[in-house]
């Protein structure tokens, strides 16, 4: 099937997961970007091109918004090939992680021209990876364990990774939380998985990562955390025990990090209804400025609540793109019906976003 065919014949197989939030509902500084499509992610300059998926474990595409042309980025020989998480690297090439399913999909460099099979590293990412703008750097999750990696070129233009390491272990992490202030006894009851989100910028020597656990709500919750490079410091961002506090993108001047969190409900639900804030990296969890309100809408006729997710933002801090949610237990975590634009400009909540 050609790429011209496929990309048409997506669209009518993804129908079924076409936007649905009402759009009569949106504020002037939101608008519906995308009918179809997940986890977005911008490209390494400006605000106009982006890449996404066109379901879970689907197929990739990029977009440019001036134009609203949609190609397919379908790597060579890889026609029956399942996506679960797509992002660009620093010079333009694409990583995916492409597997059967979610637990066994491993890293994957795509060449931007498209012209050769997707390079396998064989290195398995059970959930997202940590992708450094300013450098070769990633991180990964196995559960277990989150790992370091750094990417690398052969001189006839292969890639590979090198300095593949464990950072952080669960086990290790909880000896840790003993001896921090506010974790512990009366705080999230840490699970033995964890799972990286993003390099903290300008300068990429700290990791954004999440925590999951059961709060002192009994209920499931997240934290936001961050391990320096350097030092091998961690330090919790939220701390906020209540609350269903994910990290996603990160605004550009490292200060501020988008969470997917339930903070507005008077206790979590499980990370089924959410909406995007931005949160001051200060470790004080108290600078939250909700952005989003897809939470306060249910389906027609239905119990199905709307959520905001999957927030990313643009190079130059203009914009955000986010997925469209439903409350929805069958679907894939993180699964999308349809892909927003925020224009920071016009909500007009601060002059330029940090």
């Amino acid at each position: 099937m050609t790429k011209i065919a496929f990309a048409i014949s997506s669209v009518f197989l993804t129908s079924a997961f076409s936007a649905q939030f009402p759009l009569n509902k949106l504020p002037p500084h939101i608008t519906l970007e995308q009918e179809y499509g997940e986890r977005p992610d911008w490209a390494p300059a400006g605000s106009d091109k982006y890449i996404f998926l066109d379901k879970a474990g689907g197929h990739p595409f990029e977009k440019s918004i001036s134009t609203g042309k949609v190609r397919s980025i379908l790597p060579p020989s890889c026609d029956d090939c399942r996506m679960w998480r797509i992002y660009y690297l620093k010079n333009g090439d694409y990583l995916m992680t492409i597997g059967d399913d979610r637990g066994s999909a491993t890293i994957h460099i795509v060449d931007k021209n498209l012209d050769k099979p997707a390079w396998d590293s064989g290195v398995i990412a059970h959930e997202g990876v940590a992708v450094s703008r300013h450098s070769w750097q990633l991180a990964w999750t196995d559960g277990p364990n989150i790992r370091y990696g750094e990417i690398g070129y052969a001189e006839n233009g292969t890639p590979h990774l090198d300095k593949i390491r464990v950072i952080l272990n669960v086990d290790e992490l909880k000896e840790r939380d003993k001896h921090i202030a506010g974790e512990g006894e009366g705080a999230t009851r840490y699970f033995d998985y964890h799972e990286p989100q993003n390099w903290r910028p300008p300068h990429d020597k700290e990791l954004i990562f999440s925590r999951y656990g059961t709060s002192n709500t009994g209920k499931y919750s997240a934290e936001v955390w961050l391990w320096n490079k350097e030092t091998d410091e961690i330090k919790n961002m939220s701390n906020r025990h209540d609350f269903y506090d994910e990290p996603e993108g990160v605004f550009p001047s490292g200060q501020y990090t988008l969470v997917e969190s339930d903070m507005f409900l008077p206790e979590s639900q499980h990370a089924q209804i959410l909406d995007l804030y931005m949160m001051r990296l200060d470790g004080s969890g108290d600078d939250m400025k909700r952005l989003t309100y897809f939470a306060d809408f249910k389906m027609p006729d239905s119990a199905v609540t709307f959520k905001a997710n999957q927030g990313v933002i643009s190079q130059d801090g203009n914009y955000m793109l986010f997925g469209e949610g439903h409350s929805n237990t069958n679907d894939q975590p993180g699964s999308g019906f349809g892909i927003y634009l925020f224009d920071f400009k016009k909500a007009e909540l601060f002059k330029k976003p940090e």
